[in-house]
């Protein structure tokens, strides 16, 4: 199941986090791929992602997806 449905140790270093950031809650995610996808998701119609041109191509495919999606822009520096 790795963790899909919850993992204690996970939730502690989440709640840890949000407490030392002030924060409510916090994420943490196994792999930066998740981290840029979950963040893709939370950007709204006219938002803007700024990215370097030398991506790995599972993350530029998945920031392109996501942008179709949304009617995001995405500029490469």
């Amino acid at each position: 199941d790795y963790s899909r449905s919850g993992n204690p140790t996970s939730e502690c270093l989440q709640q840890s986090i949000a407490s030392l950031e002030y924060g409510k809650y916090a994420l943490c995610l196994a792999f930066g791929l998740a981290a840029t996808m979950s963040l893709t998701y939370l950007l709204k119609a006219g938002d803007q992602i700024i990215c370097f041109d030398d991506l790995y191509g599972g993350v530029a495919g998945g920031i392109e997806y996501s942008r179709r999606g949304r009617n995001t822009r995405v500029s490469y520096k």
